[in-house]
């Protein structure tokens, strides 16, 4: 059994032609620092590599990541992947990545396990004290958070997000009641970042995405298109499920071979 979760990237840009990866999610295993934290965005270009392996899934997607966690917890025995698709900043739009979800984790042991991921797929550190947040989780209890930021990392430049990383965590207000999880991905070595490998939304790939469920909202299938391949995609996903999402990742798979 398969599920796919499909959103579009708000960190993508068009530098002189070619795809660019401005954020830090998802961020490719084989990626070093300079992929981020070089001065210029097409020298940052150089070390953004297409390829096949492991893809790290960190901050930013709160009610995303939250939901993937508790179908996890509820399906453990099915597959599950996450697909990222350019913005419209690229066009043609683009499939930009997608990834096998080999194991969910917490900041803390993704900060423990994976140390090449400092600064980049991982932007918080663990702490023995508490931090001043306090938050009352998912209608349950309060937890005071034991990370803090992880500052100047390279360059004279911070990591991602050095004022409002507990937003990550906590959602958007302390008091806000689907809080985005303390948790975050590892793909599988099977996971590709095509990125500029130019590999276009296709009518084909459309027409399954008109299987799918938004998370918010009604799917309008007539909306779908090349040009739009998620509509309302703002803070949205859309989900696909059973034999609709062993199709597409048919499609995905075979998009691969040639990486």
């Amino acid at each position: 059994m398969v599920q796919i979760y499909i959103y579009i990237m708000d960190s993508i840009e068009n530098i002189n032609g070619k795809l660019f990866h401005s954020g830090s999610v998802p961020w490719p295993y084989w990626w070093n620092k300079k992929a981020y934290y070089s001065e210029e965005k097409s020298e940052r270009l150089k070390y953004q590599k297409p390829g096949k392996g492991r893809i790290f899934f960190g901050p930013c997607k709160k009610e995303m990541r939250s939901e993937i966690k508790d179908s996890i917890n509820k399906n453990p025995s099915k597959s599950f992947y996450i697909v990222g698709l350019s913005n419209s900043n690229f066009k043609p739009r683009r499939i930009v990545y997608f990834m096998e979800i080999e194991r969910e984790t917490t900041f803390r042991e993704a900060y423990n396990d994976y140390p090449k991921l400092r600064g980049t797929g991982v932007h918080i550190k663990p702490t023995e004290k508490p931090n001043e947040y306090t938050i009352h989780h998912r209608g349950k209890k309060d937890v005071k958070f034991k990370y803090k930021h992880l500052g100047v990392c390279l360059n004279g430049k911070s990591a991602p997000h050095p004022n409002n990383w507990v937003k990550d965590i906590a959602g958007e207000k302390l008091t806000y009641k689907k809080l985005g999880s303390d948790c975050c991905f590892v793909g599988s070595k099977n996971s590709v970042f095509f990125g500029n490998k130019n590999v276009k939304i296709s009518e084909a790939f459309c027409k399954d995405l008109k299987n799918g469920n938004l998370f918010k909202g009604e799917l309008d299938e007539e909306l779908v298109d090349v040009n739009k391949p998620i509509p309302n995609p703002r803070g949205n996903h859309l989900v696909l499920k059973r034999k609709s999402a062993s199709k597409l990742l048919m499609k995905l798979e075979g998009l691969a071979s040639n990486i």
